[in-house]
């Protein structure tokens, strides 16, 4: 076992390097989540990882994964989870799946830590998917007649919105406009603050409550993490149109870890500097709600669509309420619809990618685990790659890379397929000299050599050869992926010039996720084909603009 975890080794020397950009620690009564991959800014797409350990005798209280879907893969220990109050035992080597908006309890039945990686995916609870789909309905006769949330939505309809939003999550939300002026009612706020905020004393300084907490999040363009105080944190999203801060929302109002006694003392200490009764103050701490970082990340998720939303509604209506008189002002206004539809895109683009990270990671575990019993150095290397393949594909910011760090992220991935599928599954990779500066969108290739084993060389028992090549003619780059598999018709061979959106819904979802990320770099200057013959085999090409970073 010591070979496969190298990877705990690498873990472990993260931690005590203090570097929180790989790793960032949440201690509870019952256990510890140590943090893998986790961004220093929220976002909404992030797949999080997490070293889990859960102590000898101890069980994880009930809760529930609103927002969120999960996967874990029990790495040491004995114990049991009940999903739904369905009880299955957990075992070493297997992988486990949670969907979203269930009732989940864990438990260590032994002696031993309980160790676990747990991969946390966001998923909007239905009832905001719900909510966000009705806002146009609700809003469709209110004209934007002035740069102030009044004039986007009415305090009781805005209150509405908050109140379904808060019970969707289960957390606190509030609404406060630009100038600081609490806009709804707050929902579901602890009685902790609100005992705090009924005091003479009290300053009306929560950060929660701040307009420049909506500022700093207009400047991070998102979704922005805060602490409020004594370890309570939020998250909160502007509400923007046009260029305009109208306000924003947060949510939240919880804690990431388990009170101790420190906090407690500083807890009396402030109800003695508000004139409040310091041991009611403290049991009205003790009840503030623990969650998981995960369960933040859906939130903000969520926060995000509802903002979005906001958003969409105040441009369409501020475009129609301008067309009549203001032509040159109308432009300005589909310039800015113009911009929105971009960003809807790009979260298209991620949520496509999220989909496909989960089935491939958990596979690659499950691999791992049969080579670890079978002996040898190959799950250590497969270990390697992951790790490599993971770095490269969870972490990454830009939309970009270069044509050698793409293609060292390939090899990574086929390591992987080689050694789940065998040696009778070949690849061929040719890359002209020169060319590795050049910048290609990242993880363009990986879907496409994907594609080639599921639908080519898959039929065959894995036997056949994948061809990837990069080469330049030109001004263009061109890319391709060929297999020797089993092909298609040619009446089925598909030929996309500039990615029209409704040939690619009748695509697998990696050439989908090809399609979208072509689209949102280069609009419409690429050309994506298929070729295939029935038994044969077939190929894609992608020919795309030859550059660097700053030419696109």
């Amino acid at each position: 076992m010591s070979t496969m975890w190298q990877f705990q080794r690498e873990l472990r020397e993260a931690m005590e390097s203090g570097d929180e950009e790989v790793v960032r620690r949440q201690e509870f009564r019952h256990g510890r989540f140590d943090w893998l991959h986790y961004p220093q800014d929220v976002t909404s797409d992030e797949i999080l990882v997490a070293r889990v350990m859960i102590y000898p005798g101890q069980k994880w209280p009930e809760h529930i994964h609103s927002g969120y879907e999960q996967m874990l893969y029990v790495i040491s220990g004995t114990g049991e989870h009940w999903v739904d109050g369905e009880r299955e035992d957990l075992h070493p080597g297997r992988a486990y799946y949670l969907p979203p908006n269930v009732a989940h309890t864990m438990t260590n039945s032994g002696d031993d830590p309980l160790v676990h990686l747990s991969v946390y995916h966001p998923r909007m609870p239905k009832a905001v998917r719900e909510l966000t789909g009705s806002m146009d309905s609700q809003w469709a006769e209110d004209a934007l007649e002035a740069v102030e949330l009044s004039g986007l939505v009415s305090i009781s309809t805005m209150q509405n919105i908050q109140d379904k939003f808060a019970a969707a999550v289960g957390l606190g939300v509030i609404t406060v406009t630009a100038d600081g002026d609490v806009f709804t009612e707050p929902t579901d706020l602890p009685e902790y603050c609100q005992y705090i905020r009924s005091s003479c004393l009290y300053s009306g300084t929560c950060r929660a409550f701040d307009p420049a907490t909506g500022r700093t999040a207009h400047s991070a363009e998102g979704p922005f993490l805060f602490n409020c105080c004594m370890g309570i944190v939020c998250v909160a999203v502007p509400l923007v149109a046009g260029d305009e801060l109208m306000g924003h929302m947060a949510c939240g109002f919880v804690s990431l870890s388990e009170p101790d006694e420190q906090r407690f003392s500083k807890v009396r200490q402030m109800a003695g500097n508000l004139d409040l009764d310091p041991p009611r103050l403290q049991e009205m701490y003790g009840k503030v709600e623990v969650v998981l970082q995960a369960q933040m990340m859906a939130a903000a998720d969520s926060l995000a669509s509802i903002a979005n939303s906001i958003l969409s509604l105040a441009l369409r209506d501020m475009r129609r309420s301008l067309e009549t008189e203001h032509a040159a002002e109308m432009l300005e206004n589909m310039r800015q619809v113009s911009r929105l539809e971009h960003a809807l895109q790009e979260a298209e683009l991620r949520a496509t990618e999220a989909r496909m990270k989960p089935h491939f990671l958990f596979n690659a575990l499950n691999l791992i685990a049969s080579k670890v019993a079978e002996g040898g150095r190959e799950a250590e290397d497969i270990v390697y790659s992951l790790s490599d393949f993971l770095r490269f594909s969870l972490r990454r910011r830009e939309p970009t890379a270069t044509v050698a760090q793409e293609m060292e992220c390939l090899r990574n991935y086929i390591n992987i397929q080689k050694a789940r599928f065998g040696a009778d599954m070949r690849f061929k990779l040719v890359v002209e000299p020169g060319l590795d500066d050049l910048v290609v969108p990242a993880m363009i290739m990986q879907p496409l050599v994907e594609n080639s084993i599921v639908h080519g060389l898959a039929p065959s028992g894995y036997r056949g050869l994948i061809s990837v090549a990069v080469r330049r003619r030109g001004d263009r780059l061109k890319l391709s992926v060929a297999d020797s598999g089993a092909g298609f018709d040619e009446d089925e061979v598909l030929y996309l010039p500039s990615g029209e959106d409704e040939a690619w819904g009748q695509t697998g979802i990696g050439l989908q996720y090809v399609g979208l990320k072509l689209q949102q770099i280069f609009g419409d200057d690429f050309q994506f084909h298929i070729r295939s013959k029935s038994g044969r085999g077939s190929a894609v090409i992608v020919d795309i603009p030859a550059g660097r970073s700053e030419t696109w």
